[in-house]
């Protein structure tokens, strides 16, 4: 009892006159120290008394609550969460996770007898490492009372995945960028070039590898690029993002590139000198480079169809998808140019010979007709006489009706009839080498004479067979 309590009780029982009062009150102890000072009435009624403070995330006491034990076999974190509250049933397990972290793939999880915290923080490191996580504690802040008391506690569970560089360099592109390009340099000749020699391209094939590759790159979330081509002064002029415009960049360096190897090439050999069966020669080695290339497209495309069905499965990132994607687009772009290649030789070794004029045909150059056996190649000749058929219809619609080349495979004998000038059957044989090397089958490029008696190449048989 405190000094000024026992003073008011002396003085009511002085007056009440009560002997027991003051025996109680003379037997009574003081319960403040003789060193304390004792605090005035006023000041001891209006002390506040310290409010114990809401538990912060990681504290002990946000631990509380029961302890819960879950076998989790694997799935996404909306699963995951969906089994936290079966496992804390009949207590509430409070989550508010977003749409994009609810579609997160988790491994298996296996605890036991841990807090709901601890197993919700699980989460980022049964995700992996393919993103940024927020996972924290809802927290409201009331004056009338402890948010604590009645209330489970509420979890907020955020994520953000990774992005690729190409990704993160978009966000910083506010507006399309304008670059001005000259085509001089790949669309008009030099004084020093030969004459009757074309080393250049025309400024609409310049145009359409340009269009092909961007329209190959753009996806659909890139802004249209705009594209005007100055004729008189050989500007090309475009407005698109740095991707697009740095691709247009990359298409011109090939294209010139190309046009120097070839002026150098021309200079060197001495073009003038070069005769027909020789430009034959490089025209079907063109072929043959294209072929080559428009394969290596197709694989690409197809490399690139896994890479996202994988993707869409969760098995890889978007690194992954960029880099494919990266190398479909190189490899439709070596095929372009080397077709632009072919374009070339063939519109070349035409104004050779209409220079040539209608000189009589050397007997060793007439067409001919050569059967070639690809029965030993079983189900796959079939698919080896239609591409044969396909690659000399391209050529001949390169080099005229004067020099057309043509196969017809027989299903019944698993033959192919050619009929072309030599250049043309040696083609064909290199065409279906190609095809051998490429599917695991051999091949010794013989032919035997055709049904109409012409003279067909080699007579020593050859039928192909199977390695």
């Amino acid at each position: 009892m405190t000094q000024w309590k026992r003073g008011i009780v002396a003085r009511y029982l002085a007056v009440c006159g009560s002997a027991a009062g003051l025996a109680l009150l003379a037997t009574a102890q003081p319960t403040t120290r003789p060193s304390e000072k004792t605090p005035a009435p006023s000041q001891a009624k209006s002390q506040p008394q310290p409010e114990t403070p809401p538990p912060e995330w990681g504290d002990a006491r946000a631990n509380t609550g029961p302890l819960i034990t879950v076998e989790f076999p694997g799935g996404t974190v909306a699963n995951f969460i969906e089994a936290l509250r079966q496992a804390a049933s009949p207590d509430p397990v409070n989550a508010v996770v977003s749409d994009t972290a609810s579609r997160v793939v988790l491994a298996p999880v296996r605890l036991r007898k841990v807090a709901l915290e601890t197993a919700i923080q699980s989460i980022e490191t049964a995700a992996g490492d393919i993103g940024s996580w927020r996972i924290s504690r809802v927290r409201l802040e009331r004056r009338d009372r402890d948010p604590l008391v009645g209330e489970s506690p509420v979890f907020s569970v955020l994520f953000e995945p990774k992005r690729s560089s190409a990704a993160r360099s978009a966000d910083l592109v506010e507006k399309p960028m304008i670059q001005v390009y000259s085509l001089r340099d790949v669309t008009d000749p030099k004084p020093g070039d030969p004459p009757g020699v074309t080393l250049v391209l025309k400024p609409e094939t310049v145009l359409t590898a340009i269009k092909s590759g961007i329209e190959l790159a753009s996806a659909e979330s890139t802004p249209t690029v705009e594209i005007k081509y100055h004729q008189d002064s050989g500007l090309l002029i475009v407005r698109g993002s740095p991707e697009q415009t740095g691709l247009v960049q990359s298409t011109l360096n090939a294209l010139e590139g190309d046009v120097r190897m070839r002026r150098a090439s021309a200079v060197q050999m001495g073009v003038s000198g070069t005769s027909i069966a020789d430009m034959r020669a490089q025209f079907e080695k063109a072929n043959l480079m294209a072929m080559k290339e428009q394969a290596e497209a197709k694989r690409a495309a197809l490399s690139l169809e896994r890479v996202r069905s994988q993707a869409n499965a969760g098995a890889i990132g978007s690194e992954e998808i960029a880099a494919a994607e990266a190398r479909a687009q190189n490899a439709e772009i070596g095929a372009r140019l080397a077709q632009v290649e072919v374009d070339r030789l063939a519109e070349r070794l035409r104004s050779m010979e209409q220079q040539e004029g209608q000189a009589p045909r050397p007997a060793d150059t007439a067409p001919r007709q050569a059967t070639i056996d690809l029965s030993a190649w079983g189900e796959k000749s079939a698919p080896a006489g239609t591409a044969l058929a396909s690659a000399l219809e391209k050529v001949s619609a390169s080099v005229g009706k004067d020099h057309a080349a043509s196969s017809r495979y027989d299903a019944k004998s698993g033959t192919c009839i050619v009929t072309a000038e030599p250049w043309g059957q040696e083609l064909a044989r290199r065409v279906l080498g190609e095809y051998a090397r490429t599917n695991g089958l051999a091949f010794d490029g013989a032919a035997r004479p055709g049904p109409d008696g012409a003279p067909g190449g080699r007579t020593d048989g050859g039928a192909p067979k199977k390695k």
